[in-house]
């Protein structure tokens, strides 16, 4: 009988090792937290594992796995996901579940040009002297910082003209 890893997933990565796991002879359980996902990340693999739309509480986690819903935990969530990492490493080590956490390898920015900053109000107040034109990566939540530049001013009043 095959062992079932469960795969907490949600990132690019995903799918590379829920396919290594398959070819390993694994069964495979991901879970992801947004329902597109599942198609867009896993759409080849559907055939052939599991994807479920879900999250885990700690209590959750720990009745599936008490359940024997898996051997085996991968996590491949995303960095920010701390709070999932934190549950699942808790969760196996108080059960005896096996629990591997898959980290992406370190960033390297180009030197020369990458301009650093302590938090998002000094990131903030950077902006007017990089320019014009600002290619702004990050949650919605973080706006709130950006919102008086003259940058986002001007490009929230673009955007509610249209």
């Amino acid at each position: 009988m095959k062992q079932t890893v469960l795969l907490l997933s949600g990132t690019s990565e995903g799918p590379i090792l829920a396919q290594v796991l398959l070819d390993a002879g694994f069964d495979v359980l991901a879970t992801v937290t947004r329902a597109e996902a599942r198609v867009h990340l896993f759409g080849d693999l559907l055939q052939a594992m599991r994807v479920e739309t879900r999250g885990f509480t700690e209590e959750g986690l720990q009745a599936f796995l008490t359940q024997g819903g898996a051997a085996l935990v991968l996590d491949a969530t995303h960095p920010y996901a701390v709070r999932i990492t934190q549950i699942a490493a808790s969760v196996c080590a108080r059960l005896g579940v096996p629990y591997v956490c898959y980290q992406r390898p370190d960033w390297k920015p180009p030197a020369e040009t990458t301009v650093y900053a302590s938090g998002y109000a000094e990131a903030a107040a950077l902006l007017p002297e990089l320019g014009s034109r600002i290619l702004l990566t990050l949650g919605a939540k973080q706006l709130k910082h950006f919102s008086a530049t003259k940058i986002m001013q001007v490009f929230l009043a673009v955007n509610s003209m249209s």
